[in-house]
């Protein structure tokens, strides 16, 4: 009893006294009163206030429980915890927690509001336990009520169309029924408890679950368990319910009817093709009910036919049948709801509202031109990649994007997009906006299957079977989600025939066109494709326009699934238990394949590419069932990268004198076509100079040593004149740095080719192009001046060119913000050195002022550095030792302090150089040091998500597949729990990185080999770099 109730009854009782000592005078009467009036104050407060304390209780109660759970839900916390037993707890804390509802209900507001619904409730349970007398229930009145009925059912139903109709005319039943057909014996609580059970339940509850878009999606519930027609509650109440000891008359007739219909029902689940019901649009009830009625009617008495054919052979297809139509109804078929749910939602990424902020500029004045963004995702996570630029692709001027360049979508977002650029030349000037990003399409083709000799006779008969069979879509096509490619598949034939005897095999062709949808974009790059056969059908891949398809297997699925960042990944929070359920009912009845992509043809596709492969039929007997005709989905997914474009004019304006012009020989159009160099757009310099550095850096290193040139200024001509293509060929400018064989020729005995030589072999070529810079200053030009005299040179040009300076903005800006300001001059490879004992080791007892042996040369000096007595000092508290340095320096280098508090037995860094750390040993109470000298060292193969130890166990290196991660060991006892101290972004074509972003200027990464397959997987060499005087010149 709540406390409500309590003090209800409480005033009750109060009352109850008082009326049993009734007042005779004026003054006991105003005495009785007040005495109820206070007690029935003092019942209230004493609830109010005891309602209030169990709420604060029960509100804190689950605030701390929540508390634990969000700690337990933090990787960074319980870091000795495995996933498992993570969620153990969290499963064990939320079953002990109080309920929402639980505490909401307590406070005395809420539970005031619900005591009359809990009144009205206890009304239902009045006389439920009292003994009632039989009821009389006559064959006439029974067959009264089956009329009243089959009036309902099937004339006045068919023009109800909503819950609020259905609610009204059920409502008008019970009357009728209360009035024409009970007698005086069931009009008693137990009757009408049951018959509105019954009638809420079949009229309204199912009916309404169906409209729910997922359930309605259920076939099975859309044309069975939501159908007025089919459904017939009051007739099945009173056949069944009412008059179920009835055995005579109308009643056992009708009882007899629906019993054979029911089952002719049941039989349709096995024999009927839910497919065929695709265009039957069910609501709640109306004519469409009706329609589906009577299809379900006639698909019943065809499943009769088939039964009694086929008794004796039918048993085991059956129950496949039976399967695969139930797989169908409750939505097991993933893929085919996906497609059905996103066919036309607007899905990918959008650019729009391109506008100049004003009509027109004057030179030297900053462009901004906005946009909007908006991106919404089928399922991955989408990681678009904004550029804007003026120009043409290959010689752009870059602008800069706000609010930012890079953004992760996992469901729909806006964003709205500034570009600027600090100013541009004269005239009609084209802004352009890119997007590059990942997306995915999911698609699928219906085709039907019947016996081959069956086929030939009914042609021979001129008939056609799917019109025998009354099969609506007779020309099904290939639906996909929408997005920016489209999906075609084949074959053509809507109506497949197969026997055993039969040996020809199907073929199944797949188009992935990138313009179809008129985004106007291309697809960069394919990153996965994979087919989906039913069970009963394979892959021939020798018979396949490209060979390289495998099993696509569960734990490719879940793979794929977390490295894609998809939705399912999200839903499971990345539990791969979760993910492999999920990918088990995706892979449920079919055989899947994946393609190796990993190819130029699937990069860079213009237009569309389409590939075919024949099938082999593995199982003729269960891909044709037990049904005359059998439908089967083929399913395609395929993920990608794709790019957009929009762009809009700006008006500069200039004096006629500042005319630009235009730069010859730069459009892509005359690269070489051998070229499987990437295409870079305006917002990829960085990965362009990476790229550079990667596959030409020992060329460059090479060149810049012999002829005394900025190693950065050849990178930066390399990525403004070729785009880093060794075949580039337009108007006679050849090669990566885009010589004209006058100039090759010229500084071929300078470059010690004394013999013929070939300009498009990237190492002379390089070196051809740094004898020409290092011609250029011995002939008075400044290094600054080198790309504005390079471009006249290799151009031919003797006037001035307005081209030749933002030839020359683009080559610094390449050279300085991409290289030098990256570091990219620093990736060149070392010799190893210090690889078996890079850290210096050492203990410094409390109160030794001896210097500390930490002794780094810094600008050619050896520096030591010696702590006093005033610099450390040391606490003792309940727990033990505390201690702290309070600075550290080299000189006049400060390193900053260090403290242990809360962090006794543990390596502690200093804030200023996080390799160098510390450790106060309780049980000796003295200060273990170390920190690491320079080194050279490169690592084993590292393979993806698996931490290596190195460096004697004081550091780990892991790949992640995108990223390096350096880690520390703070406590020695779990050497598990790892601390991260730097991590960078890492991927195939990087040639250098380090971790000045993270504190370690003085620790570099270059790469020695980095592979990665179409899943982002992969794994890595490295060669790691760290110098004590970039960390402390950094």
């Amino acid at each position: 009893m709540s406390r409500f109730d309590q003090a209800k009854y409480k005033t009750a009782a109060t009352v109850k006294s008082a009326a049993n000592s009734i007042p005779t005078s004026p003054s006991e009467v105003k005495e009785t009163f007040s005495s109820l009036k206070n007690n029935m104050k003092e019942g209230i407060a004493s609830w109010k206030q005891e309602s209030y304390r169990e709420h604060q209780q029960l509100s804190q109660q689950r605030q701390e429980a929540q508390a634990r759970i969000d700690a337990l839900r933090d990787p960074n916390q319980y870091r000795n915890m495995s996933h498992e037993q993570r969620n153990a707890h969290i499963h064990e804390i939320a079953g002990e927690m109080p309920g929402a509802l639980s505490v909401a209900h307590a406070h005395p507001v809420l539970n005031s509001l619900t005591a009359p619904v809990r009144a009205v409730g206890s009304l239902f349970t009045l006389g439920r336990n009292t003994v009632a007398a039989a009821p009389h229930i006559t064959p006439s009145s029974n067959t009264r009520l089956l009329l009243i009925a089959i009036l309902y059912h099937f004339f006045i139903n068919w023009g109800v169309h909503t819950l609020w109709d259905r609610l009204i005319w059920n409502v008008v039943m019970f009357f009728f029924v209360n009035f024409l057909v009970f007698d005086s014996s069931e009009r008693n609580g137990d009757t009408y408890r049951n018959l509105i059970l019954y009638v809420t339940v079949f009229e309204f509850l199912i009916p309404y679950l169906s409209t729910i878009p997922l359930i309605h999606e259920m076939t099975f519930v859309r044309l069975y368990l939501a159908n007025g027609f089919l459904i017939l509650t009051w007739i099945y109440y009173a056949v069944f319910g009412r008059g179920k000891n009835i055995t005579s008359g109308p009643t056992r007739w009708a009882r007899w009817a629906i019993c054979i219909f029911l089952f002719g029902a049941a039989i349709s689940i096995v024999f009927t093709n839910f497919t065929s019901f695709s265009d039957v649009e069910i609501n709640t009830a109306g004519t469409e009910q009706w329609y589906a009625a009577g299809l379900l009617w006639d698909k019943s008495k065809e499943g009769w036919s088939i039964m009694y054919d086929s008794l004796s052979t039918v048993g085991s297809n059956a129950w496949s049948a039976v399967q695969y139509q139930w797989g169908a109804a409750t939505g097991q078929d993933y893929y085919y709801g996906v497609v059905e749910e996103n066919e036309k939602e607007k899905l990918g990424v959008y650019l729009a509202n391109l506008k100049a902020s004003q009509a027109e500029y004057e030179v030297n004045e900053p462009v901004t031109v906005f946009a909007t963004l908006t991106a919404k995702t089928l399922g991955d996570t989408i990681n678009a990649k904004i550029g804007c630029y003026e120009g043409n692709e290959k010689n752009p001027i870059a602008g800069s994007v706000y609010p930012d360049s890079d953004f992760a979508v996992s469901s729909l977002e806006q964003e709205d997009l500034d570009c600027t650029f600090e100013k541009l030349p004269q005239g009609t000037d084209k802004v352009t906006y890119t997007a590059d990003f990942n997306f995915e399409t999911i698609g699928y083709l219906k085709r039907y299957f019947a016996d081959r000799d069956a086929i030939i006779a009914a042609t021979q008969q001129n008939i056609n079977l799917l019109d025998q069979y009354k099969i609506q879509d007779t020309n099904p096509v290939a639906h996909y989600t929408n997005g920016p490619v489209a999906i075609g598949m084949g074959p053509e034939q809507a109506l497949i025939g197969v026997s055993e005897t039969y040996t020809v095999k199907p073929r199944l062709a797949l188009t992935l066109d990138g313009h179809a949808q008129g985004w106007g974009g291309k697809i960069t790059n394919l990153t996965e494709v994979i087919l989906l056969l039913p069970e009963q059908m394979s892959l021939d891949t020798s018979q396949c326009t490209d060979a390289d398809w495998s099993k696509y297997t569960l734990d490719n699925c879940v793979s794929s699934e977390s490295s894609y960042d998809s939705k399912v990944a999200r839903d499971c929070q990345y539990d791969n238990s979760c993910i492999e359920e999920q990918c088990t009912k995706q892979l449920s009845s079919y055989n899947a394949y994946t393609l190796d992509v990993n190819k130029p043809e699937y990069k860079d596709i213009k237009d569309y590419i389409t590939m075919s492969c024949r099938l082999n039929v593995t199982d003729v007997q269960g891909l044709l069932g037990a049904t005359p005709i059998s439908t089967k989905y083929f399913y395609v997914k395929t993920r990608y990268t794709y790019q957009i474009s929009e762009d809009t004019a700006v008006k500069v304006t200039e004096a006629a004198s500042q005319k630009a012009g235009t730069v010859a020989g730069e459009t892509s159009a005359t690269k070489s076509e051998t070229s499987t160099v990437p295409t870079f757009s305006a917002s990829d310099a960085d990965e362009e100079m990476q790229y550079i550095f990667y596959h030409y850096g020992d060329f460059l290193f090479a060149a810049a040593d012999k002829f005394s040139v900025p190693v950065c200024t050849l990178g930066g001509i390399i990525a403004e004149t070729s785009a880093a293509n060794p075949n580039y060929y337009k108007d006679g400018r050849k090669g990566l740095m885009g010589l004209p064989d006058t100039v090759s020729q010229q500084m071929s005995g300078a470059a010690g080719f004394t013999g013929s030589y070939n300009v498009y072999d990237a190492e002379t070529n390089v070196k051809l192009g740094a004898a020409y810079l290092a011609s250029l200053q011995s002939l008075g030009s400044e290094a600054s001046s080198l790309p504005l005299v390079y471009y006249y040179g290799i151009y031919n040009k003797e006037e001035y060119d307005a081209d030749a300076e933002r030839y020359e903005a683009h080559v610094k800006n390449f050279a300085g913000t991409y290289c030098t300001d990256a570091g990219l001059e620093n990736s060149r490879s070392a010799a190893e050195k210090n690889t078996d004992a890079p850290f210096v080791e050492g203990t410094l007892s409390y109160g030794n002022t001896s210097p500390l042996a930490l002794v780094i040369s810094y600008n050619g000096s050896p520096l030591t550095l010696t702590p006093s007595i005033a610099t450390i000092s040391s606490t003792k508290t309940e727990e033990g030792y505390d201690f702290e340095i309070v600075s550290l320096s080299f000189g006049n280098i400060s390193l900053g302090s260090v403290k242990s508090y809360g962090k006794r037995n543990q390596w502690i860094s200093f804030e200023k150089y996080p390799l160098m750390e510390v450790f106060f040993d309780d049980s000796s109470q003295q200060i273990n040091y170390k920190y690491p000298q320079d080194f050279v060292l490169n690592t084993p193969l590292l393979l993806e998500d698996q931490p290596a130890v190195f460096l004697s166990g004081n550091l780990y290196i892991e790949y992640s597949g995108s990223n390096m991660i350096i880690s520390t060991v703070p406590d020695p006892s779990t050497p598990a729990d790892l601390k991260e101290v730097c991590s960078v972004r890492w991927y195939q074509d990087i040639a250098y990185a380090n971790c000045k972003a993270d504190g370690l200027p003085g620790l570099m990464l270059r790469n020695v080999f980095t592979h990665q397959n179409t899943l982002g997987q992969g794994d890595a060499k490295v060669q790691i770099e760290w110098s004590n005087q970039k960390q402390l010149e950094g």
